[in-house]
């Protein structure tokens, strides 16, 4: 502050404060939000996903992050299978790995060049046997992947690109797309199709191929198996479900995108047991969007933004093991808030944050009143329009003048 007061910032310092617990009236003020949100049932401890720095050794969330903010865990359904470092690593923190936190695999490391050509029985495939090939190929959804199809098409036409892998012609020529899904617009053979309409001639026509993926994304109707006949969209969840059960395969995460810690560490997805606000919570998140909607917002881009965030945010995780700030109320000696949990409301505390604390940052001036006073009940007063808390014992006059504060500044927002 004085450095900027050097830099002759006109600034208005009278509702400065610290956000640690060394403000006790902040860390008050953070404890009563999460007391609230915990008896509204928004709160609960579970074992979760999250981005997860194994250096840390405890969540990283965007605050903590040097690079890689809002990159939130990715699932995919993993068919038990040799895995490669990368992903030995991320379930190793997942309790997927024979040793927690340590990634091993289940035979010897192997390159990608070394499964070419290796014959495999995949779940619910209409072939009995399929081969390992240079791409990512889907057993299950071929007829609907542009990618994956001209990945085979180019296998298929091109005896230089097989011999250049030792492919035999065997493992690619005798197999054909097999029509597995209906679209209104491309047909049973959607793959097949949009790439001869998007004039997609190679594997390797990246953008054309992510466009045309976007336009077949879950789209289409279910032609065979137990689910014939059934929207795309919905069959996903029943076929994730059916191979989970079955036991052929796993549930696997990794970040979305690269996450870097702010100690330099690049995280993984951990399956953590710890505290989750439930943003994602359907009844709380149509009120959020409600309340948007009635907003004035200044910009598209501005609302655009918010419209964003609501879609994706949904559990969030609200403590880590260590770091500045409030412990959590109910369960102190294990965990501390998250520091974006922890300052969702700190706008409203700048409504009376001068009446608290006389312009100390540290809220060390406690003359007028003391931080034990500020009691739950008198925040649900002050902030969320309750009774009167006749058990306090500070001056009703400025327990008043507070509440009044706040109302006038809140209704200017």
């Amino acid at each position: 502050m004085e450095d900027l007061k050097a830099f002759g910032l006109g600034c208005y310092w009278r509702r400065s404060f610290v956000t640690t617990k060394m403000n006790p009236f902040y860390d008050s003020f953070v404890r009563w939000q999460m007391n609230k949100l915990k008896k509204m049932g928004k709160i609960v401890k579970d074992l979760r996903y999250t981005i997860y720095s194994p250096l840390d050794g405890q969540p990283c969330a965007d605050h903590d992050r040097a690079s890689g903010e809002g990159v939130l865990p990715e699932e995919y359904i993993l068919v038990k299978m040799e895995q490669h470092q990368r992903a030995a690593r991320n379930l190793a923190y997942q309790k997927l790995s024979i040793v927690p936190e340590k990634p091993s695999c289940l035979a010897a490391e192997l390159t990608g060049h070394d499964l070419i050509g290796l014959p495999l029985k995949s779940p619910l495939a209409f072939n009995e046997i399929i081969y390992a090939l240079p791409a990512m190929f889907s057993s299950i959804l071929l007829d609907d992947s542009p990618d994956d199809f001209m990945a085979l098409h180019d296998l298929k036409t091109k005896p230089v690109l097989r011999a250049k892998f030792g492919i035999k012609d065997e493992w690619v020529l005798p197999f054909e797309v097999i029509p597995i899904i209906s679209t209104p617009e491309f047909g049973n053979k959607s793959a097949e199709k949009i790439c001869k309409d998007y004039g997609i001639k190679i594997q390797n026509d990246e953008v054309k191929l992510v466009e045309a993926a976007k336009k077949l994304m879950d789209k289409g109707t279910m032609l065979v198996g137990d689910f014939a006949g059934m929207r795309v969209q919905e069959a996903n969840n029943l076929i994730r479900n059916k191979l989970l059960e079955l036991g052929q395969a796993v549930i696997y995460s990794e970040p979305a995108n690269k996450v870097i810690s702010r100690s330099g560490d690049e995280c993984v997805v951990a399956l953590t047991d710890q505290w989750y606000t439930l943003y994602g919570e359907p009844e709380w998140k149509q009120q959020a969007q409600e309340c948007l909607a009635s907003m004035n917002q200044y910009s598209n881009e501005a609302r655009h933004g918010f419209e964003k965030t609501l879609r994706w945010l949904n559990q969030w995780a609200c403590s880590r093991s260590f770091g500045l700030g409030t412990r959590l109320p109910w369960d102190e000696e294990s965990f501390l808030i998250e520091s974006l949990s922890g300052s969702t409301l700190y706008m409203a505390y700048y409504t009376i944050s001068h009446m608290l604390q006389k312009g100390n940052l540290y809220g060390s001036d406690t003359y007028s009143v003391k931080p034990e006073q500020m009691t739950d009940e008198v925040w649900d007063y002050i902030f969320c329009d309750s009774p009167f808390p006749e058990s306090s014992d500070i001056c009703t006059c400025l327990l008043k003048k507070m509440k009044q504060e706040f109302e006038y500044w809140s209704s200017l927002a």
